[in-house]
């Protein structure tokens, strides 16, 4: 034992020594973040200033750190492009009169009108938007989630733009109407169900999987109470016993309510058009549906009516900045539509029959993968609320790497880029990675 002692009193002082090392290391990385902490504080407070206010002593510090001061600035301005953008303007009354004096002028003359509506379509029926200052995602992202107002779908009614669109598709003046909407409002007030695709679902609409062709129901209910990312089951059977699914679509799902989405009428009239009139949609989704967008060779011409940016405004022949109820009232005057009253006897949401008697489909998550609560998740739903799918959107929309497809699509074997979705925006409060997106 006595040979072997200094041995181990060796080894002893060598790991005492390999640990007052690592500390040290530690010590030093630590004292480096810390100095590369507030150099980047620095930075960014002298960033917010004109360089010509600069002291010498400060000048010198920018010198020294040009690559982190140029990053500082772009930041800030990327900063205040983003707030600039999600501000809400309306046009002057003589550009907006000017304006649907342009695009009466313009619906006059085009051969294949098509209309792509978003949920700036329904906030006149209190229904809230996702973008706009009271937006869902507007105020997820403020985690202000409690001041999302409770809507049911059951209880709104269409407003004067969506029964001023029935009058232009009744004169053949518009040919087909996209929509991102879940609320059921177009088909409530009259829109055929062979006029338009309801690219994410439809809350009012559940189908059988199981029937060739899918059997569709409408029900005077929100069939979508427990809608969540991949689980569907409404808790009623089709005639031929099969479950019955709600129509939603959801960020990071492909839709699979053929007749509800009805994608080949959507591409067939994107193909034809000579005019896209965006009604109430920031396009952080749409724009991603390659399908949608008419032959590459031959853009058709595009009018976008919203009140925030979008990114397709550069390429509008047409950007009028004023309330879908507004310009659609306008439009119906100067073109002489009338504008069909909604009529509840003729509401086929409405009208339609209960069904069978549903057990009780298990309930979606409380917290679903994006960290918060389900309603949230599903752009502002709480039970029987606001539900609108996509990107979400997301919302749109905007979650990186979201995907959303047409299972119709895929069925005959489109391109995939025509009813997929990729979101290059930031993603969307309340949905993870995974999920998003629309």
């Amino acid at each position: 034992s006595c040979c072997t002692r200094p041995g181990k009193n060796l080894k002893k002082m060598e790991n005492t020594n390999e640990r007052a090392k690592r500390k040290r290391l530690q010590r030093e990385l630590l004292d480096k973040q810390d100095e590369q902490r507030d150099v980047t504080k620095r930075i960014k407070e002298l960033a917010k200033r004109e360089i010509e206010d600069l002291s010498a002593e400060e000048q010198a510090f920018v010198d020294a750190h040009q690559r982190e001061f140029k990053q500082a600035v772009a930041n800030i301005a990327k900063c205040a492009q983003k707030k600039e953008r999600e501000q809400e303007q309306e046009d002057a009354d003589d550009v907006f009169e000017t304006k649907m004096d342009e695009l009466a002028s313009m619906m006059r003359t085009a051969g294949h009108a098509v209309c792509y509506t978003g949920a700036g379509l329904s906030t006149a029926a209190n229904i809230p938007d996702y973008r706009g200052p009271k937006g869902v995602w507007t105020l997820l992202a403020r985690n202000a989630e409690e001041e999302i107002p409770e809507v049911d779908f059951t209880t709104c009614t269409p407003t004067v733009a969506h029964q001023a669109l029935v009058g232009l598709l009744r004169a053949g003046i518009v040919k087909h109407i996209v929509s991102q909407n879940c609320d059921g409002l177009h088909l409530r007030s009259g829109v055929p169900r062979d006029q338009i695709s309801e690219l994410h679902g439809n809350s009012f609409i559940e189908y059988c999987p199981t029937c060739v062709p899918h059997r569709d129901f409408v029900r005077p209910f929100d069939t979508a109470t427990h809608s969540s990312l991949r689980r569907h089951g409404t808790g009623r059977a089709c005639v031929c016993g099969a479950a019955l699914q709600d129509t939603i679509v959801h960020f990071g799902e492909k839709g699979k309510a053929i007749t509800t989405m009805n994608w080949p009428a959507a591409r067939t009239h994107a193909l034809a058009t000579d005019l896209i009139i965006c009604l109430g949609t920031s396009l952080k989704v749409l724009k991603s549906y390659s399908a949608l967008w008419g032959n590459p060779r031959s853009r058709p011409k595009l009018v976008i009516v919203n009140l925030q940016w979008t990114p397709k405004d550069k390429a509008a022949a047409l950007l009028v900045r004023a309330r879908c109820d507004k310009v659609l009232l306008a439009l119906a005057t100067r073109l002489a539509v009338p504008i069909p009253p909604y009529d509840p006897v003729s509401d086929p949401i409405a009208t339609a029959p209960p069904g069978p008697a549903s057990a009780a489909p298990a309930p979606a998550s409380s917290k679903p993968r994006g960290g918060k609560s389900s309603h949230a998740a599903r752009g502002g739903r709480r039970g029987p609320t606001h539900t609108r799918a996509a990107v979400a959107g997301g919302a749109g929309a905007e979650a990186v790497g979201a995907r959303e497809a047409s299972g119709q699509m895929e069925s005959e074997g489109l391109n995939g880029s025509e009813g997929e979705c990729e979101y290059e925006e930031t993603k969307e409060p309340g949905v993870s990675e995974g999920e998003g997106e629309g």
